[in-house]
């Protein structure tokens, strides 16, 4: 959920913009293109397999990153079910018990 991942960033001391994952299921919220909230935020919660992927293939399309070129996306993922956004990403980290 939104609340307890941005009550873990303040814990942390990390952004609090968070949004719930459904935002990535559109092409713009309130005229912003999707990508600009996607790269602006800190977390997303309520986060389906197919949000995940979004969210990693939208990051990735994003060619002016924070280093003046793509960014470079790291996922990690502890189901079978994360598979698709885990092998998308430039970094895939499959987590187990």
């Amino acid at each position: 959920q939104v609340a307890i991942g941005k009550e873990t960033a303040l814990r942390l001391g990390m952004g609090m913009n968070f949004h719930n994952a459904a935002v990535v299921r559109s092409e713009f919220v309130d005229g912003i293109p999707i990508a600009d909230i996607v790269e602006q935020a800190d977390g997303f919660g309520e986060v389906f397999p197919e949000d995940k992927y979004a969210v990693v293939e939208t990051l990735r399309a994003i060619k002016n990153g924070p280093f003046g070129g793509p960014h470079v996306v790291g996922m990690t993922g502890d189901g079978v079910n994360d598979a698709p956004a885990l092998k998308v990403a430039d970094v895939g980290i499959a987590l187990s018990d």
